[in-house]
């Protein structure tokens, strides 16, 4: 094995923990999200449209959807999506 082989092995080592404990404070807080019956930790299209399906009556979507909003206003992903993009991931199709 080689030098190099060698540094990255080591440096994979780290990276993984780190995206292992990056995952675990992920879980931890779309389980808060879930204690705040929020479903999940963005606001997308697709809320609406789960409303639906889950039998909330039409007349009450608008108003549950807006509700929602206000309360996803103060969920700041800006960090996360940075990071994850920094990181190599597309984030742009996060609120479709």
């Amino acid at each position: 094995m080689s030098d190099l082989d060698t540094d990255f092995d080591s440096l994979a080592t780290q990276i993984n923990a780190k995206l292992k404990e990056a995952a675990a404070a992920l879980r931890e807080a779309n389980e808060l999200a879930e204690k705040a019956k929020l479903p999940g930790l963005i606001f997308t299209q697709f809320i609406s449209e789960n409303m639906r399906y889950d039998g909330v009556p039409r007349d009450q979507i608008s108003s549950k959807c807006e509700e929602l909003e206000k309360k996803y206003e103060r969920i700041d992903v800006a960090e996360l999506e940075s990071a994850m993009e920094d990181g190599g991931w597309s984030t742009s199709s996060s609120y479709c």
